[in-house]
């Protein structure tokens, strides 16, 4: 709560007073259902009426989003940026043994990553998958999935990534 009460109060003093350009980036909301998360998901989007530009990772974001009837009133200007990732040229053909399919991301349930997995352990014979993230699945997906996926974990140099990769899901 003091969090809370002292986040609006800074964005508000910021922004009203001294005449301070904000934005605010949307990745997902909330997962949990809890009394907390949806009050910080509620300040979020209190906070968007007086934010100049609001941007989303994809456009069903901005729709769960506009749920909240202040982001729907907001004036600032809204873009949806798909991919943040700059484009990396590499160079190769596919992998001599078998195509080499990979994901890329944080291994959370709002990213479904275990879909792929579920993909992965019905495709293994045709395909080599390869998971590159972590996050609060990721313990789970390996006990349930290493047979099929191998688990990479972090890694920052997408050159390296996508090297190793033939097919990006």
């Amino acid at each position: 709560p003091q969090m809370i009460a002292f986040y609006i109060f800074n964005v508000l003093w910021l922004r009203l007073v001294h005449k301070v350009k904000f934005g605010i980036v949307f990745h997902s909301l909330s997962l949990s259902k809890s009394f907390k998360a949806r009050i910080f998901d509620s300040i979020i989007a209190f906070a968007s009426m007086f934010a100049d530009l609001l941007c989303y990772v994809s456009d069903y974001t901005k729709v769960t989003w506009e749920k909240y009837l202040t982001v729907r009133l907001s004036r600032a200007r809204t873009h949806v940026i798909h991919n943040a990732v700059p484009a990396t040229e590499t160079q190769g053909n596919l992998s001599e043994d078998k195509p080499r399919i990979a994901l890329v991301g944080r291994l959370s349930e709002e990213k479904r990553p275990e879909i792929f997995c579920e993909c992965a352990k019905k495709l293994h014979d045709h395909f080599d998958f390869n998971v590159w993230g972590n996050g609060p699945m990721e313990q789970e997906l390996k006990e349930k999935y290493a047979g099929y996926v191998t688990f990479r974990g972090y890694e920052s140099s997408a050159e390296r990534i996508y090297g190793q990769t033939d097919i990006l899901m």
